[in-house]
């Protein structure tokens, strides 16, 4: 194969992937958002991280973030976010310690 075509398919290649890439931080936003409206306390939503993401074909993304104490992962604790192609909520679970 050519360089120039190599070139052309590498372009093309990451172009495509970065369109595909999942926007976590606003599902971050929107949990710690909607979870503080549902009353959970700030100090148990502090640390939440992002454990996996991923978005369907129709656009639909889903992000599950897990609770630490202290930097110390809690242990079947997590929250997921699903947000339609617009990034507006779908739905969140949630299996939260709070204390």
């Amino acid at each position: 194969m050519n360089k120039p075509f190599l070139a052309i398919a590498f372009s093309m290649f990451c172009a495509l992937s970065l369109g595909a890439q999942v926007n976590v931080d606003d599902a971050k936003s929107i949990a710690t958002e909607e979870l503080l409206r549902l009353g959970v306390p700030a100090a148990d939503i502090a640390d939440l991280w992002i454990a996996d993401h991923y978005r369907d074909a129709d656009g639909t993304r889903h992000t599950w973030l897990r609770q630490r104490w202290q930097g110390i992962p809690i242990w079947n604790s997590e929250v997921a976010v699903h947000q339609k192609a617009d990034g507006s909520l779908l739905k969140l679970g949630r299996t939260l310690h709070v204390n």
